[in-house]
């Protein structure tokens, strides 16, 4: 189960900064460590990334962890290779085979369902790029079927939750959950294989009901934890990005959440706001990039520049060294969570594109 709760985990992460206005711009990063340090950083963790994964194209022990695997799999992809390209192009064409002959005709895959969505939808947004880059005909189908299983997932509020199986002690849904599916769906939509209108409406009118007065947004409708109802920066970051993927940027909702992040920045640098998982780390990056203005440049400054002390010599990264963060304490979910942190000013992904 150690695979699965990586994604359970809450972890205090501080992301998030004032400000708003135009697409981003190159930002220098802060006194302390250059562009050339941060270069470093992320060539050493992409090193060991490929240097680790397992000979049928896996990443973790035992023969390899979805999870891992796939969140290593997008790391390399977001350096610019693919299947056919670059650098490490036969690590993601083994790593593609890995994925796909665990992938069920319906769109599921082997093993425990408890974590569904998080990996249905990490296994779409990796698939969708390599699609959009090389044009595979082969993956039309599991891209039909991935498609097709994320809205199945989708629960009778309009979110989604951690995957099929109801957990004790949990809501039934969860921002979070939603958050990564509907960026999912975006990218999957971009490949050429969209969610229904029906699906991408229900989704909507889960955000307007989560939403708090105050703009942010809960971590799920009626959770039994009072704390997790409180407004947190990173997942209304990503909500924001989430509803710019639905096509709601000029949403009273969207403007809300976005004046959320940009009144409590103080507050959530200091800690005091509830947090939200270490894959924030990236997702809050692709957030504060799509929103641009001040938000880009304090993440371009402040957290990039940040992560090479999280870095140990061998390449893997430890994000419990990161000011206020709970640390999962396992290199193949930190270390390519942090090098798509560091590339998220390369802008690789094809479906990352948001009118």
């Amino acid at each position: 189960m150690r695979s699965l709760s990586l994604f359970l985990f809450p972890a205090f992460i501080l992301l998030l900064f004032p400000g708003g206005g135009a697409r981003p711009q190159a930002s220098k990063p802060a006194p302390g460590n250059s562009r050339k340090e941060i270069a470093r950083a992320l060539e050493k963790g992409l090193a060991w990334i490929a240097s680790h994964q397992n000979p049928n194209g896996s990443w973790g022990l035992k023969g390899g962890v979805m999870s891992y695997t796939l969140v290593c799999g997008l790391a390399l992809l977001a350096e610019g290779s693919s299947t056919r390209k670059g650098k490490y192009k036969d690590a993601i064409r083994r790593f593609l085979g890995f994925v796909l002959a665990r992938l069920r005709p319906d769109g599921s895959f082997k093993k425990d369902r408890t974590m569904e969505t998080w990996i249905a939808s990490f296994a779409s947004l990796a698939l969708a790029e390599i699609y959009l880059r090389d044009r595979l005909k082969g993956l039309k189908k599991p891209l039909q079927a991935l498609s097709r299983r994320l809205q199945e997932l989708q629960v009778s509020s309009g979110g989604w939750f951690h995957g099929s199986v109801p957990m004790a002690n949990y809501s039934s849904d969860m921002v979070a959950a939603t958050n990564l599916a509907v960026l999912a769906l975006h990218a999957l939509g971009k490949a050429g294989f969209p969610a229904t209108k029906k699906c991408l409406e229900a989704a909507f009118r889960y955000y307007q009901r989560l939403q708090n007065a105050d703009g942010g947004f809960a971590y799920g409708i009626g959770h039994p934890m009072k704390e997790l109802m409180l407004s947190a920066g990173g997942r209304t970051a990503v909500a924001c990005l989430a509803l710019a993927c639905l096509g709601k940027e000029k949403s009273r909702e969207y403007k809300k959440a976005a004046a959320f992040v940009d009144r409590h920045f103080k507050t959530i640098l200091r800690g005091k706001v509830h947090g939200v998982f270490a894959q924030y780390f990236w997702l809050s990056g692709l957030a504060c990039r799509h929103m641009g203005g001040s938000r880009w440049k304090g993440f371009a400054e402040w957290v990039l520049p940040a992560l090479p002390r999280c870095q140990d010599p061998d390449g893997r990264f430890q994000l419990k060294r990161f000011s206020g963060l709970v640390s999962f304490g396992c290199p193949y979910y930190e270390t390519p969570m942090a090098v798509l942190a560091l590339l998220v000013p390369r802008d690789t992904f094809t479906w990352a594109s948001i009118p």
